[in-house]
């Protein structure tokens, strides 16, 4: 639970520190997209390993990555399965 804490607090601070920071860069050379990708490569496991790869981040990746591509249909089907995970946690439907 803490670590999920830690992890989702810092993915917060980038997500509001990306678009402050693209908005001071002059002529904008560089995407918003581009810099949130950076500090993720940046904080997560392989280089500072400040962010750790738990359900609830992998949650906020998934949802993340629909929300950059514009798949609605993509958050339509993982929200219903995340209520049905939720409905029945042991897989029986019956």
């Amino acid at each position: 639970m803490t670590y999920d804490l830690v992890s989702l607090s810092i993915i917060m601070m980038i997500a509001v520190a990306c678009p402050i920071i693209t908005q001071l860069i002059p002529g904008k050379l560089m995407p918003q997209t581009v810099l949130l990708l950076v500090f993720g490569a940046i904080f997560g496991p392989f280089i500072l390993d400040k962010i750790w790869v738990t359900k609830a981040v992998e949650l906020l990746s998934e949802l993340g990555l629909a929300f950059l591509f514009q798949l609605d249909v993509v958050l339509g089907a993982f929200a219903a399965g995340f209520i049905l995970r939720f409905v029945t946690p042991n897989g029986n439907i019956h």
